[in-house]
């Protein structure tokens, strides 16, 4: 009986002994416990003046730990920490607009991004656009401003084809709507569209200079050239021409 008790305590002792191990051990290795969420880190943008650029060094890393670009490819490495990569200016409600050029994964194409961020630049929105074939610096001229309407221009380009179009918005929401400002059609259309605007309030007025012509053996030859002034309105962040009659009347070339 007396062995039979002795016995028993000794399991009981081994059996404390491997749970005492088995608790230190999952201790020590971390085994039982829940694992530790690490938040991601997003870095604000520090900006002061009403307008500015943004140079490589000051950007770039609001810009990946934000997830907007990457650097996978080796574009970022071709520009030095103090080159200019973008502007921005400072929206009506105290946030900004920033405008900066980028390639994510991609060495060959790089895109305008316009990036919103609320009045201590954090992060809340970006769109991609393309200038590529407007003749411009993508870095500093971009993105500009009149009076408190931000302008983007995209263009495009073919064989015997260019146009160039403007977007006006107070935020970037609003940026859908584009204007023609120039186009150039070759034969067999043979048509070529000049402009200059002026922004007045909420109206924007483009003359435009219509230079029509027809297909010969060397090429357009002009048959006649008018004028015409379109206005476009600005209603609840769109924009709309009252001048619809005159704009069909261009017979703009597609």
């Amino acid at each position: 009986m007396i062995a039979k008790k002795l016995y028993s305590l000794k399991s009981l002792r081994e059996l404390l002994l491997i749970c005492l191990s088995f608790t230190l051990l999952t201790g020590c290795l971390g085994l039982g416990k829940k694992p530790i969420k690490i938040a991601a880190v997003t870095l604000p943008l520090k900006l002061t003046a009403d307008s500015g650029y943004l140079s490589k060094q000051q950007v770039l890393p609001f810009l990946t730990s934000n997830k907007v670009t990457d650097t996978l490819s080796g574009w970022w490495g071709k520009w030095k920490p103090a080159d200019t990569m973008g502007k921005y200016y400072k929206e009506e409600n105290g946030g900004y607009l920033i405008c900066v050029l980028s390639a994510d994964n991609d060495d060959n194409v790089a895109a305008n991004k316009l990036i919103e961020t609320d009045k201590n630049g954090i992060f809340l929105s970006t769109k991609d656009f393309y200038c590529d074939w407007c003749n411009i610096n993508r870095r500093t001229d971009a993105l500009h401003k009149v009076g408190r309407y931000f302008i983007t221009y995209t263009c495009g380009h073919g064989a015997s084809f260019s146009s160039s179009w403007f977007s006006l918005f107070t935020k970037l929401s609003e940026r859908g709507e584009q204007i023609l400002e120039s186009q150039y059609s070759g034969s067999p259309q043979c048509q070529s569209i000049s402009s200059h605007w002026k922004l007045t309030g909420d109206t924007c007025t483009v003359v435009y200079t219509v230079d029509d012509g027809v297909s010969s053996e060397n090429g357009c030859v002009s048959v006649g050239i008018k004028t015409v002034s379109v206005r476009y309105c600005a209603h609840n962040g769109t924009w709309r021409s009252p001048d619809s009659l005159k704009i069909a009347d261009m017979h703009i070339a597609q």
